[in-house]
């Protein structure tokens, strides 16, 4: 099987670092969101830390996905980007775009 590049694009919203309370409210732990690079996701909480899933995950990772992050991607959408004063943005919540490079 032969992988060949697609070009697209990515909604960064939500992309960066949140604070997220424990649900005891005694802690705050550091998710940092990464959508341009490979969907890899952390947390500093302990369930992060021994997740023996894969891709690692815990609930303030679904939390600020949930809640903070647009998600839109190019690739698994039917609906087109929208020019913006010549800048293209999010058909869902209108944040400019990020280019990336698909392997399909």
């Amino acid at each position: 099987m032969k992988l060949t590049w697609a070009d697209g694009w990515v909604c960064p919203k939500g992309e960066g670092t949140h604070k997220v309370t424990s649900s005891d409210g005694k802690r705050q732990y550091l998710v940092e969101i990464c959508l341009t690079e490979f969907d890899i996701h952390t947390c500093t909480c302990p369930a992060y830390m021994f997740s023996k899933t894969d891709p690692k995950t815990c609930k303030h990772i679904d939390k600020v996905l949930e809640e903070e992050v647009c998600g839109w991607v190019s690739l698994y959408s039917s609906r087109q980007p929208v020019k913006k004063n010549g800048i293209l943005c999010c058909p869902q919540c209108s944040t400019e775009l990020v280019s990336v490079k698909f392997a399909v």
